[in-house]
């Protein structure tokens, strides 16, 4: 599968002239019975995201860095803020469809994210990929910022122009105000190989500068799966 997440670098900064942010839920769910959660959701995933008014919709399965056994993440990227914060579990649709899920689990964390480097672009449903997410926090964001945008250039000047980071801003919780960057690839095979070249030539002198204006405060990768598509 083809990258179709389109990065442009943007301030943190909101100017007057923008008008709307997109934004980004996240529930985390855990579970016992990964596969019959991602069959729920594949199935009801269509009806949830066009009732919630979301622009792409998708669930991903922890591999390595959770903090229970079972560990997925469902999330929703919103045209704005005001869309996203609107959609409510307790619309009909959302009810409705949740009552068809018959797998034990629980939701001990929801979270509202905002997008501050990245604009995720046109997902087809049933489109796969694999990140590594860091939280991250640093005292200097816009420099922060401009070394992802430095390492996007690197990576694609590199044979790694499959590969992009994102970068998005909590808003909720106990990492509100720190930022969770999304290194993204086609699959794990090309994600891994990524993760190779952080002591290459190339990477190693961007990663020096990242390392001395940020901490890491967790580390966790994924496989997804795109269950909605509005476009």
């Amino acid at each position: 599968m083809n990258m179709k997440t389109i990065l442009a670098a943007v301030s943190l900064t909101i100017t007057a002239q923008v008008s709307a942010t997109p934004a980004m839920s996240v529930l985390t769910i855990n579970t016992q019975d990964r596969m019959a959660y991602m069959n729920w959701a594949q199935k009801s995933g269509p009806a949830i995201g066009k009732a919630i008014a979301a622009s792409t919709g998708g669930v991903c399965a922890a591999t390595a860095g959770y903090y229970a056994p079972g560990e997925l993440y469902y999330w929703h990227i919103f045209p704005d803020h005001a869309t996203g914060l609107a959609g409510s579990i307790y619309n009909e649709t959302v009810q409705q469809e949740l009552s068809k899920l018959d797998v034990e689990r629980s939701v001990p964390r929801a979270d509202a994210l905002r997008v501050v480097m990245g604009r995720p672009a046109a997902f087809d449903e049933g489109d796969t990929f694999s990140n590594w997410n860091l939280v991250v926090a640093t005292e200097e964001p816009a420099r922060y910022m401009e070394q992802l945008a430095r390492i996007n250039t690197a990576a694609s000047e590199n044979g790694f122009e499959d590969v992009s980071l994102a970068a998005y801003a909590y808003l909720t919780g106990e990492e509100a105000g720190n930022f969770l960057v999304v290194a993204q690839a086609p699959n794990e095979k090309r994600l891994g190989a990524f993760l190779d070249q952080m002591d290459s030539e190339w990477m190693s002198p961007i990663m020096a500068d990242v390392s001395k204006i940020r901490s890491y405060r967790r580390g966790f990768t994924m496989n997804c799966t795109v269950v909605y598509s509005g476009d």
